[in-house]
């Protein structure tokens, strides 16, 4: 009896440690799949550089990506909620329940509500963690592309000095107005 108890307790923690690389090792193949797709505004405007867009594809491109932040956060929450609930919680009983919930008994109600929950977590965060990068680079080529009024902007730059053909460092202020 012992024996199978220390087994039960092997297995349990061999299945947990399977169950993190699974969910790490299907995070990486999600960006990794975003990535051979391609970048966002290739696919979306047909250009090859966020630097040939508009002011109006940028300002479009930054309010989608802030809103698919929220959904995604969102998914993501819904996921760890449906999770906590699947471990922790208990269900209802069922005063009137389907074939369905017949046949799967409470061990696999909570099991499907893991998965489910699990799907959703996974891929919720994957998104948020894609739109989190994706708003900085927008907002960045906004700020470089598209001075706003009043704004000072300081570049390094290359001086040339003199006829010998020599340079010399220094720095390119702007100032919009």
């Amino acid at each position: 009896m012992i024996i199978f108890d220390q087994f039960i307790k092997i297995s349990c923690y061999s299945n947990y440690l399977t169950m993190k690389r699974i969910i790490v090792l299907s995070i990486v193949i999600l960006m990794l799949i975003n990535q051979a797709f391609g970048q966002w505004y290739t696919r979306k405007y047909h250009v090859n550089s966020i630097n040939l867009l508009t002011r109006e594809q940028l300002d479009e491109s930054l309010k989608a990506s802030k809103n698919n932040l929220m959904g995604s956060g969102i998914c993501a929450g819904m996921g760890l909620g449906l999770i906590l609930v699947s471990r922790y919680g208990s269900w209802a009983p069922e005063t009137n329940p389907t074939l369905i919930q017949q046949i799967m008994g409470k061990k696999w109600k909570n099991t499907t509500a893991y998965i489910f929950g699990g799907a959703l977590l996974l891929g919720g965060s994957t998104a948020f963690v894609i739109n989190l990068g994706r708003i900085p680079k927008i907002k960045k080529t906004l700020n470089s592309n598209y001075h706003s009024s009043g704004s000072i902007s300081a570049r390094p730059g290359i001086i040339p000095a003199g006829p010998d053909g020599s340079f010399s460092g220094g720095i390119s202020m702007q100032y919009n107005f």
